[in-house]
């Protein structure tokens, strides 16, 4: 992943970040404009996913131990 993001993607601090358990370069984040994505840091800049619906702040995220199931509290 470049270091050099867009102002378009810092437009809310990140809260969260994890790692996927299983898959390599797999990368999950949680930002303040109620967004999770979910990122491939080998294949560019952009999120593969970017996932929607959390009304508020997301709090906290976590990946299952086998990286099936991903769970996130706002």
């Amino acid at each position: 992943m470049n270091s050099e993001c867009s102002p378009a993607d810092l437009a809310r601090k990140v809260g969260q970040v994890i790692f996927h358990p299983t898959a390599q370069n797999v990368l999950t984040s949680a930002s303040g404009d109620h967004l999770v994505k979910i990122w491939d840091i080998d294949q560019g800049d952009s999120p593969k996913i970017t996932l929607k619906g959390h009304n508020d702040t997301i709090q906290s995220l976590a990946w299952n131990a086998v990286g099936t199931t991903l769970a996130t509290v706002s």
